[in-house]
Parts: structure tokens; C-alpha cells; sequence
């Protein structure tokens, strides 16, 4: 359970770093 809350977290990061990078661009 806290591992998976973890991957969900990480995802989320990337998710929103990737959105930042689009947005850079």
C-alpha cells in the first residue's frame, strides 16, 4: 500500500515535470 502511494506520488512528479518541460518549450 505505501509503495504503491509512492509510485502514484512519483508518477504524479513526472507527470507534472513533463508538463513544465512541454511548457518551457
Amino acid at each position: 500500500m505505501r509503495k504503491l502511494d509512492a509510485h502514484s506520488r512519483l508518477e504524479a512528479v513526472a507527470k507534472a515535470v513533463r508538463r513544465g518541460l512541454i511548457h518551457l518549450s
